[in-house]
């Protein structure tokens, strides 16, 4: 039974794949609406194998279809999806999370505690790292992108800048608990005041520190 599934898998994958390297509608009238003759591999298979007509497959551009025609649609390759994806784009969604999660940790602790005294140290190291990270793009030829080097720089400013936007949000949404803490202490010894704020603000210079260590042997994409 699995030899004779495994052989209609072929034979469908022999008529798509012809079907890619041809157009459509002259398929469609050779496949389903041409003369009942013998000769040839369609004529050969006619009368023990029709394709679906929903897996044909336009020769421009791709479908919804393309993954079920193919059979492939199924199978996630995470290392291609690393080697083949522009180092850009990693670099530039890394750079869009630091500062964006550093914003929004900021506007929340601002949010919670009323004071922009706690929460405006966060943005600004987002707003800071970011400016570092862009300062290693350049431009670089379409044939020279994908080396080793300028891969690792982009996964470098990716990973760097979603460690340092996500201890910036996180920091801005626990800044309530540690925001009460100094209020409180400022009431009773208002010298307290200055080393519960290093506390507060310790979590976001932990991403800072990882941020620039992840970026620290990154050189310019070139």
């Amino acid at each position: 039974m699995s030899l004779i599934v495994n052989r209609q898998l072929r034979e469908e994958e022999a008529c798509i794949s012809l079907l890619n390297n041809n157009h459509y509608y002259h398929h469609r009238s050779l496949l389903n609406e041409g003369p009942s003759t013998n000769s040839g591999y369609f004529g050969r298979h006619r009368a023990n194998f029709q394709i679906p007509k929903s897996h044909f497959i336009p020769k421009y551009g791709s479908t919804p279809s393309t993954s079920s025609a193919t059979h492939f649609g199924e199978k996630f390759n995470v290392g291609r999806i690393l080697q083949e994806t522009s180092p850009y784009v990693w670099a530039l969604i890394g750079m869009g999370l630091c500062i964006g999660l550093s914003v929004t940790g900021a506007a929340w602790g601002i949010f919670i505690t009323d004071s922009a005294l706690l929460d405006g140290a966060h943005a600004i190291y987002g707003v800071i790292l970011t400016i570092i990270y862009s300062a290693k793009l350049s431009d670089v030829p379409a044939d020279q992108l994908y080396t080793t080097s300028n891969l690792f720089i982009g996964h470098a400013i990716f990973w760097g800048g979603l460690t340092v936007g996500v201890c910036n949000l996180l920091c801005g949404l626990s800044v309530g608990v540690t925001g009460s803490s100094a209020a409180l202490a400022d009431a009773q010894i208002p010298e307290l005041f200055v080393k519960v704020l290093v506390v507060e603000i310790f979590g976001s210079v932990l991403g800072l520190i990882v941020g620039l260590l992840t970026t620290g042997k990154a050189a310019d994409f070139r």
